[in-house]
């Protein structure tokens, strides 16, 4: 339809003006296209939650050697299209002014375009992603209060002999490897354990829930990740989801020992954080466990290989076993990643079949690394009260194995082993990773049948998949809001510390995030959320853009940023950082610089004050600029130096 509409337009003649407008309407449809190609080439969903994840909270200890080629892919992606655009504007510029029915060409041009964006797939995720991100969530109740899908559960007993277990998340290897007409003899040792095992069949996938860290949090704490603007992979965050109650939280609240070892960078998705939230004494990622291993330890682009990483986990076991004390040890592989997984040298002669797809050569090692693992676990002296679960993290992304996977009826893995005290059975309710969590808490001898909005699967209840069936995506996605709820954002009680160098923390009470942040907050100077713009191109410019326009808020980042949104404010340039207060609509923005090593302490009352002045349409102080209203106006000024 594009092409379509530069031939309508390249009838007529048009101002150099109006075929820039057209060339950039081109050049954004095919950005858009390339981004919608390369993020369904991952997904096979389009643009969905996960892209929107890692965009906005980075990608930092992610393995982007073997995406090297995709990436060459890409450029040259985009390359052709600003070759395209310039095409086309000399396409355009040849335009003749007196053809009959210019107007008809102008029109027909102007409709095909708007039909080119209304069926672009990429643009038609992009909204339906952004509206769900928007719900007008301060208007209403919170969901947690109301809802009866949800379940804070209450405090644990511990039982009479409680039981260690083992949690072992393999990496994107799904249930759906087990399938032997498409997948013959692949995973037989994992076949076998689960034949001895609690097997639950019929685990699917859902909003908010298929990534890595996403996959943890919705089988340790009962919801689907509703992240909010964190950058940095949460680093910036003190604490992470510290409102969610997850099952790291209750066991260590009756006394249960919580490890965590993963091959990959604890930084990348904000692992590290979220284990050092909930309960969590002991969590180990690449750089923690190098230390054990040697520094010269041979790695892939993702971090520890599986067999070195396992050898760790048997002796951290054998360790917790020995102490006493009840223990989870939670561990998550990273050989069977996509796209093509990683060969340890242990498998470097191990093919499946002719070994000509290295995807199912991963899988296959993985089984046998994963099962040799399992059986020194049983044949220990502490076989008898340990629990061993095998799930997956989330179903895979596209890998090389993906067209067989596609025929398949994908599910997650998950299965519980105990042969002592759990008899082996199938499980075919209909249940998401959300259920996980409480499933788990029971068979380990707890009372509980529901966590978040997860729910015994071996319970009479009904899961949330089965209460909302075909509804149950935007059911979920609809909740975003006030799952962002569980961030527990720091709140403005004992005012606001900022102390600019060299820590660049700003402190609310016994609470802190790092410079620089835009801190979003209501009528009652509640903060609502807190955002950071690590990896967006302007920083916190286009967060501030995309505001409300009656947002309260206060934006503490370089002067620098904070003067692209006034007016008369050059002079304050050279100064490092700026702290501003205020709401677009207003007709000031009070800015106050930082010196560069002194910090700034306001209290509650002058930030109740402040706003209650802005409120008024009156200047504080002369530290009062007007705003500008338009953002065309909002041009990035040069700084000292000229640069723009």
């Amino acid at each position: 339809m594009a092409a379509l509409a530069v031939i309508f337009l390249g009838r007529i003649s048009l101002f150099w003006w109006g075929r820039f407008v057209v060339v950039s309407f081109v050049f954004v449809l095919l950005i858009i296209s390339i981004f919608y190609g390369g993020s369904d080439y991952f997904t096979d969903d389009g643009i969905n939650e996960a892209v929107l994840y890692h965009l906005k909270y980075g990608l930092e200890g992610a393995g982007f050697g073997e995406y090297a080629g995709f990436i060459v892919i890409f450029s040259t992606f985009i390359a052709i299209s600003i070759f395209i655009s310039l095409f086309v504007f000399f396409y355009l510029s040849r335009g003749k002014s007196k053809v009959r029915g210019q107007f008809l060409h102008l029109l027909s041009g102007l409709v095909a375009f708007g039909v080119a964006f209304i069926i672009n797939p990429g643009l038609t995720d992009i909204i339906k992603l952004r509206n769900s991100d928007n719900n007008d969530s301060h208007e209403k109740e919170s969901y947690f209060e109301i809802d009866e899908n949800f379940v804070k559960p209450l405090p644990l007993t511990l039982p009479p002999k409680p039981v260690n277990f083992i949690y072992i998340y393999l990496e994107s290897l799904e249930r759906s490897y087990f399938v032997e007409k498409i997948f013959p003899d692949l995973v037989p040792g994992l076949k076998e354990l689960e034949d001895a095992s609690l097997s639950f069949t019929q685990i699917r996938q859902v909003t908010n829930t298929g990534w890595t860290i996403a996959g943890v949090t919705a089988s340790q704490c009962g919801i689907p990740l509703a992240p909010t603007g964190v950058g940095n992979s949460m680093a910036k965050m003190d604490q992470y989801l510290p409102g969610a109650v997850c099952i790291g939280d209750l066991l260590k609240s009756v006394g249960y020992k919580l490890h965590y070892m993963g091959g990959a960078s604890l930084q990348f998705a904000g692992k590290g954080k979220f284990y050092n939230t909930h309960g969590f004494s002991g969590v180990s990622g690449l750089e923690e466990l190098r230390e054990n291993l040697g520094q010269d330890i041979s790695v892939s682009e993702w971090g520890i290989y599986d067999p070195d990483l396992l050898q760790l986990a048997e002796e951290r076991f054998l360790d917790l076993s020995e102490a006493g004390d009840p223990f989870g040890l939670f561990l998550l592989t990273l050989d069977t990643h996509h796209p093509k997984g990683h060969i340890p040298e242990k498998c470097r002669d191990r093919n499946y079949g002719d070994g000509s797809n290295e995807m199912l050569n991963a899988v296959h090692c993985s089984d046998m690394v994963v099962t040799e693992f399992i059986k020194r676990v049983r044949e220990s002296d502490y076989s008898d009260n340990t629990v061993i679960v095998v799930g997956s993290d989330h179903l895979a992304f596209r890998n090389l194995a993906y067209d067989q996977l596609s025929q398949t009826n994908r599910t997650n893995l998950f299965f519980i082993n105990h042969p002592s005290q759990i008899k082996p059975a199938r499980i075919n309710k209909i249940g998401t990773t959300l259920d996980i969590g409480p499933t788990l808490l029971k068979q380990l001898g707890f009372n509980t049948e529901a966590l978040g909005l997860g729910k015994n699967l071996l319970g009479n209840e009904k899961t949330i998949i089965q209460k909302k069936q075909g509804d149950i995506y935007e059911y979920l996605r609809s909740l975003s809001d006030d799952l962002i709820s569980l961030w527990d954002f720091p709140q403005l009680n004992d005012g606001l510390l900022i102390t600019p160098d060299p820590a660049l923390t700003i402190q609310f009470g016994d609470r802190s995030i790092r410079f620089p942040a835009l801190i979003s907050i209501n009528d009652d100077l509640q903060v609502q959320r807190v955002t950071f713009g690590d990896y967006s191109p302007h920083g916190l410019i286009d967060h501030v853009d995309e505001l409300e326009a009656d947002q309260p808020f206060i934006w503490i980042d370089s002067c620098r940023n904070v003067s692209t949104v006034l007016l008369d404010s050059k002079e304050r340039l050279d100064r490092a950082v700026c702290v501003a207060v205020g709401s677009l609509d207003a007709e000031k923005l009070y800015v106050e610089t930082i010196e560069t090593k002194a910090p700034l302490l306001w209290s509650k009352d002058k930030l109740t004050g402040l706003f209650s002045e802005l409120e008024q349409q009156e200047s504080p102080d002369d530290r009062s600029y007007s705003m500008r209203k338009s953002r065309l106006e909002k041009i990035i000024m040069p700084s000292a130096g000229g640069e723009s």
